[in-house]
């Protein structure tokens, strides 16, 4: 049984074993490290089930295997909950709870440093930030988006909501920044 790193075209990384169903759509791509040719600032990201219906802890290893090759910039991690109704509700081999979870803790550990070692890396660059809105959570902050997706927070008012403001990106927190205004655009 060989097991096979895809890519969807909107750069999902995962891997699969010829023999099951085919979970996930998408162009099958080939993959060889987080050095291959692309922009120095181009982000990959992750989206990853931890314990759906027949995940061995080989394909669970493979899974970690992949995550720390690639060295994800970020990831989106989801315990598999069963949902009747659907067909992966009927499959034998359900994952227990305590497996799910045990592997989930897991996988986000490493994603979680590999997140933290690429963000650190951007440290103290000016960049340029799309505002998206206010920060929910911080009064007196907005919230924008770098060119690979990155959130950075800065200290700033509605007004600048749409617009594009070079900051410099003071701290990494880890899945984002914190950063503020470059002194010629206050």
């Amino acid at each position: 049984m060989s097991t096979f790193a895809f890519a969807t075209s909107i750069g999902e990384y995962g891997h699969f074993k010829e023999d099951e169903p085919r979970l996930y759509k998408g162009k099958l791509s080939r993959f060889s490290s987080k050095d291959s040719k692309r922009n120095s600032r181009d982000e990959f990201d992750y989206r990853h089930y931890c314990g759906f219906p027949g995940e061995s802890e080989e394909d669970f290893e493979d899974t970690l295997d992949v995550v720390r090759k690639v060295k994800y910039d970020s990831a989106f991690t989801f315990i598999y909950s069963k949902r009747s109704g659907t067909p992966a509700a009927k499959w034998e081999n359900q994952v227990s709870d305590e497996v799910i979870k045990e592997r989930f803790d897991r996988l986000l550990k490493e994603v979680q440093k590999d997140a933290a070692n690429s963000t650190k890396k951007y440290e103290k660059e000016t960049v340029d930030i799309l505002v998206e809105n206010l920060n929910d959570h911080m009064d007196g902050y907005v919230t924008g988006r770098m060119s690979n997706n990155m959130v950075v927070h800065i200290p700033g008012q509605k007004s600048l909501i749409g617009k594009i403001v070079s900051v410099v990106l003071d701290e990494a927190k880890g899945f984002y920044y914190m950063g503020h205004m470059v002194e010629s655009e206050v």
